[in-house]
């Protein structure tokens, strides 16, 4: 009697068996790119290229944060109007 593999496609299972661990590239998947609504603090700290710790001082108070239980996450909308906003055009000095 033959055994289908629980909780994966039988291609799937295919795919690992042939590759001894590790998966054969199949035409049929799709990749999909993910680009994130909000991020946690440290990754927008990250994202703006500073430390933690500058982010909460500084620029945390000016954003709006997205609250979920005891998680603040930031949405990149707001990381990228506080970068428009503070942007400064440095000129020849003269």
């Amino acid at each position: 009697m033959s055994r289908r593999p629980t909780g994966r496609s039988a291609a799937h299972a295919a795919s690992v068996i042939a590759g001894h661990g590790e998966q054969v590239p199949n035409a049929n998947r799709i990749c999909l790119v993910v680009t994130p609504v909000t991020v946690d603090r440290p990754l927008a700290a990250a994202m703006l290229g500073m430390s933690l710790a500058h982010f909460e001082r500084h620029v945390q108070p000016h954003l709006k944060l997205v609250y979920s239980g005891r998680l603040r996450l930031v949405p990149v909308r707001e990381l990228e109007r506080w970068a428009r906003e503070n942007e400064i055009t440095v000129g020849r000095g003269g």
